[in-house]
């Protein structure tokens, strides 16, 4: 016992001869200097046009606000403290001229760069963002997906030239889908409409779109909606894909069964439907007797091959408020027959959709905690309230 108060008095002792400044751990402020700046005789040009650049980090960084004068649209928005620029093709250049070349020695400290707590995005994608002398900046690399660059070692300039702009077909449109808000499960409003196509675009004419409907309950409803400019490019379900954003000019939140409908170049369409529900919902659990099935969520290789399993989900009849994981008894998994060990995490996700009673089903989707990625059949039994039930079974095929 001497001995532990001996070293706790030791440690105590030692503690006390260590700065305030090193045992005490600042969060990072507006204003608080990251790093330094250098000074550089490297320049920048987008499409042949010679644009403001800083040496940062052994990479070149340009003023965001600038994108404003070489094709893009940029928006700051001090509520939510973003800064924003939007490739826009039909917007013509206006370069900076007349910049000053630097004349001192490359490699040499010119000023810091400092922190800020305003985010940056391009085309909706968030990259890394700083200040400098008041300006918000952002790295050149970071306009990769616009262009092309090209590195000259003799003249040390960086060109980046734009991709030309690329518009879909009118067979290339997939679908159109509400970007919605919503909490525990409960959708509560629609602001946005996303008109997905299938490959890769960069540019799409709104004017494309004719005889636009907005519908809520089967009748029309008087909103608005303007493409705001923003696009995504990614891969789904092993297809190329491009997402583009529509905005209405008022939220959608009055209750009800929503869809859109459309033509794309005079070949029609029709959305989604989602449903907009009173908020909040109570905590009425599930009535068993709804039960319609149990199913999962999956993921499938490029020949529809099913290769590992995510979630299940339980689909009930009508509109159903809640289910609690606790309410599932003598559950058993098992592949090909076999059972094995499984959980579930912890959250259940609620989604209410068009279709059964009253024209509604209600699905609670259950996380596994550990993906089923072992080839064989999968199947789920147990009691939900008391009342057996089965899911469909399932092939996982390997990989």
């Amino acid at each position: 016992m001497k001995k532990l108060i001996i070293v706790i008095m030791t440690l105590a002792t030692i503690l006390a001869l260590i700065p305030a400044s090193i045992l005490t751990v600042t969060a990072i402020k507006i204003g608080d200097e990251l790093g330094n700046v250098l000074n550089t005789d490297i320049k920048v040009y987008i499409n042949n046009h010679q644009i403001p650049a800083y040496a940062v980090n052994n990479k070149m960084a340009i003023i965001m606000e600038n994108l404003a004068k070489y094709g893009f649209e940029v928006k700051y928005d001090n509520k939510e403290r973003t800064l924003k620029a939007v490739r826009n093709f039909a917007k013509e250049f206006t370069p900076i001229e007349n910049i000053e070349a630097n004349t001192k020695k490359p490699g040499s400290i010119a000023f810091p760069y400092v922190y800020t707590d305003i985010k940056a995005y391009l085309n909706g994608k968030e990259v890394e963002c700083f200040a400098i002398n008041g300006n918000m900046c952002i790295y050149f690399e970071d306009l990769k997906d616009y262009g092309k660059f090209v590195w000259n070692t003799q003249t040390r300039c960086s060109y980046l030239t734009y991709f030309p702009p690329k518009e879909p077909g009118k067979f290339d449109f997939g679908f159109a889908w509400f970007d919605s808000i919503g909490e525990l499960g409960v959708q509560k409003a629609i602001p946005n409409v996303v008109m997905r196509f299938f490959g890769k675009f960069n540019n799409i004419n709104p004017g494309d779109f004719t005889d636009l409907a907005l519908m809520r309950d089967g009748k029309p409803v008087d909103n608005k909606l303007k493409y705001n400019g923003e696009s995504k490019q990614f891969e789904w379900a092993y297809k190329d894909c491009t997402d583009f954003y529509f905005i209405f000019e008022k939220e959608n939140t009055q209750p009800g069964i929503y869809y859109f409908t459309g033509k794309y170049k005079g070949v029609e369409f029709e959305s989604v439907q989602l449903v907009i529900e009173k908020f909040p919902i109570g905590n009425k659990p599930a009535n068993p007797d709804d039960l319609m099935e149990v199913h999962y969520t999956f993921f499938a290789d490029k020949n529809d091959n099913i290769i590992k399993i995510s979630e299940v989900f339980f689909r009930f009849d009508g509109k159903q408020e809640a289910f609690n994981i606790a309410d599932l008894t003598e559950l058993k998994l098992t592949l090909n027959g076999k059972a094995i060990d499984f959980a579930f995490q912890d959250v259940v996700f609620r989604y209410l959709d068009v279709g059964g009673k009253d024209l509604y089903s209600t699905k609670f989707n259950l996380l596994f905690k550990e993906e089923l990625v072992s080839p064989g059949t999968y199947k789920l039994t147990g009691k939900y309230r008391g009342v057996a039930f089965e899911s469909v079974e399932i092939t996982v095929v390997k990989k």
